[in-house]
């Protein structure tokens, strides 16, 4: 296991295969071996190996908090509050803080070795998210979720336009006709929706809209610059919008929007190029919601 731990990303192929076959390892005992193993090691190895290897730990004990079981899921939970106390003891032995609040140590932690990790977890993260088999995209899904509560908006936004596209990806699945509808495993959709709102609650509206709908311009759309096609493009940033806009609780309600992106919205939508891909039903559906 702790070869395993220090492989490079650039080794071969057997062990850059393992971590994912174990997170979905039918037995649980194989499964809370491997939480409990990576919680400890991230916990008690020195603070340059912690920093060093979190970005491919990381998103392992994720996904031992979301495990089914509810005995794994909560080992896992408390190997990684062990993590954000021992980060935070990290930030203060460092000089880089003078103290945290005991209640306060969890979360600047995990916070903190989150920020240091972030490009490589998030993109790993994606990528396992893009699954074909449903109950692995669903884990991989909720594992993104846990793992967005620690993201810091500025390191959202400076990544937003590859993180949306992988997004717009992951909700297409293997989508690539011109069908006029998506279907999706209901516990896929679940936990889409929960990372598409993480994500609206740290992004600004306008930063949202000018990833999403210049996508749908006539050019972009016939160029499939979304490495999309164009009805899939067009009905996976319709979803988007819509589930931002059930989110009852985000930190940036639809109050927020202003006038003018409201009428970006529906200026957008309303392009008679966009009609051939959209049912009346959704058009209508828009027109309510913004």
């Amino acid at each position: 296991m702790h070869q395993v731990l220090l492989c490079s990303s650039q080794g071969t192929i057997p062990l850059s295969d393992v971590f994912p076959k174990l997170i979905h390892d039918q037995s649980a005992s194989v499964r809370a071996s491997l939480f409990a193993y990576v919680g400890d090691t991230l916990v008690h190895w020195a603070p340059v190996n912690r920093y060093s290897y979190a970005d491919r730990l990381l998103p392992v004990l994720f996904a031992g908090v979301v495990d089914e079981l509810d005995s794994i899921s909560e080992t896992s939970r408390e190997k990684l509050d062990q993590l954000g106390k021992t980060c935070s003891q990290d930030l203060v032995e460092a000089g880089i803080v003078n103290h945290v609040d005991a209640t306060d140590e969890v979360d600047t932690g995990l916070k903190h070795v989150v920020h240091l990790c972030y490009d490589a977890s998030i993109k790993r993260l994606l990528s396992e998210s893009n699954d074909f088999i449903a109950n692995k995209k669903a884990t991989s899904l909720a594992a993104l979720n846990e793992f967005l509560v620690y993201v810091s908006a500025d390191d959202l936004v400076r990544s937003n336009k590859w993180v949306i596209q992988r997004l717009m990806m992951i909700m297409a699945g293997p989508a690539t006709t011109t069908a006029i509808s998506i279907s999706v495993d209901p516990s896929v959709q679940q936990q889409i929706d929960k990372v598409v709102c993480a994500i609206g609650r740290l992004l600004s509206w306008p930063i949202l809209l000018d990833q999403l709908l210049p996508r749908l311009s006539k050019t972009n759309l016939l160029a499939e610059s979304s490495h999309l096609p164009a009805s899939t493009t067009v009905l996976v940033i319709f979803d988007i919008l819509l589930i931002l806009s059930r989110d009852n609780d985000t930190l940036r309600p639809l109050e927020s929007l202003t006038d003018h992106d409201r009428q970006r919205i529906k200026t957008t939508f309303k392009a008679p190029y966009l009609a051939p891909y959209m049912k009346p039903a959704e058009i209508t559906t828009l027109e309510t919601s913004f």
